[in-house]
C-alpha cells in the first residue's frame, strides 16, 4: 500500500484501539507508524481570576501528561513486540490548542488512521481529533468504527456527488481502490449539485479505469432521508468494506445545527470510512 507514512491518535479509549489495529495492520508490511498518544486537560475558568493558584494549574498539566506517557509506554511496548517501524510521542493539549497542533503535528503524513467520533466507548477529544487533522491538513483519514477487524477492503463504495472534496478523497484512496475487487460508484437521484452528475459519473468512471480500478457505476433513488443511511444500507447490500467520500462540503457549524452528510456519516457508520477536506 503505497502510504509510507501512517499517523495514529491513542488516548486509551476502546475506539482508538480499534484505530491502532488497523494502523499496525497497514503498517505490517513495513510502511513508518507514529502513534500520538493523547490526553486533554482543561483550564479552569478561575485560571483568569486573580486568586487562581498556578500550582493548580500545573498540576492540571502534568497529571494530564503523565497519564499520556502511561499510554506512550503501552504502546511502545505493544509495537516494540512486532518489526513494524514506529515513533511513539506523547502530549497533552486543550481542545483551543488541538487545531494548531495536531494540524502542526499531522501535515507530514500520508494517512491518518483515526476512531470514530460519538461510538460508545469514545472519549471526548474524537471529534475535536477529527475535525482539527481535516480543517488544518491536507491529510487523508481513515476513519476507524469499535469492533473492525483489520483487513484489506475489497469492496469499496465511492460516494460521488462531483464535489472537491469527493474528488480529493478519491485521489488520494487510490492505492486502496487499484487493490480492490470491485469499486462501485454510487450517485443519488435527483442530483445533489448543479454539475450535470450523470456526465461527472462518466467522467469519473473513466478517470478510475485509467487507474486500472475495477469499477461499477451505480445510480440510486434516495428514498431515506439520509444520505449516510442510504449509504450505509447500499454498503450492506453488496457488502462493503470501506466508504470513500468528501468531508464537509459545508461549514462545520451549518452541519452541526441542520445537519449534513458528513456528520451524519460520521454518526452512522459501521465500517471504515476514508475521507479528505
Amino acid at each position: 500500500m503505497a502510504y509510507p507514512s501512517l499517523l495514529t491518535i491513542w488516548d486509551g479509549a476502546e475506539t482508538s484501539a480499534a484505530a491502532l489495529d488497523r494502523a499496525m495492520h497497514l503498517a505490517s508490511d513495513g510502511r513508518h507508524l507514529d502513534v500520538l498518544c493523547l490526553t486533554t486537560h482543561f483550564v479552569p475558568t478561575t485560571f483568569y481570576a486573580a486568586d487562581f493558584s498556578y500550582d493548580l494549574g500545573t498540576n492540571i498539566y502534568e497529571n494530564a501528561l503523565k497519564k499520556a506517557q502511561t499510554l506512550a509506554e503501552e504502546a511502545k511496548t505493544r509495537l516494540g513486540a512486532t518489526d513494524i517501524p514506529h515513533t511513539v510521542r506523547h502530549t497533552s493539549l486543550t481542545t483551543a490548542e488541538m487545531p494548531a497542533s495536531l494540524g502542526n503535528a499531522a501535515w507530514p503524513y500520508d494517512l491518518a488512521i483515526l476512531p470514530k467520533p460519538y461510538a460508545d466507548g469514545d472519549s471526548l477529544q474524537g471529534e475535536a481529533v477529527l475535525d482539527a487533522i481535516l480543517f488544518n491538513t491536507t491529510t487523508p483519514i481513515l476513519m476507524i468504527p469499535p469492533g473492525q477487524e483489520p483487513k484489506s477492503p475489497q469492496r469499496i463504495i465511492i460516494a460521488w456527488n462531483g464535489s472537491r472534496e469527493a474528488l480529493r478523497a478519491i485521489r488520494a484512496a487510490l492505492p486502496i481502490l487499484r487493490e480492490a475487487s470491485l469499486v462501485e460508484i454510487v450517485m443519488f437521484d435527483p442530483p445533489r449539485h448543479d454539475a450535470d452528475e450523470p456526465d461527472a459519473g462518466r467522467r469519473l468512471a473513466e478517470m478510475l479505469a485509467r487507474h486500472d480500478v475495477k469499477l461499477e457505476l451505480v445510480h440510486l433513488p434516495q428514498t431515506t432521508h439520509s444520505l449516510a443511511d442510504a449509504l450505509m444500507k447500499r454498503a450492506d447490500e453488496i457488502g462493503a468494506d470501506l466508504i470513500v467520500m468528501g468531508a464537509y462540503g459545508h461549514s462545520r457549524f451549518r452541519e452541526r445545527v441542520l445537519g449534513g452528510a458528513t456528520r451524519d456519516m460520521l454518526t452512522a457508520a459501521r465500517l471504515p470510512v476514508f475521507m479528505a477536506h
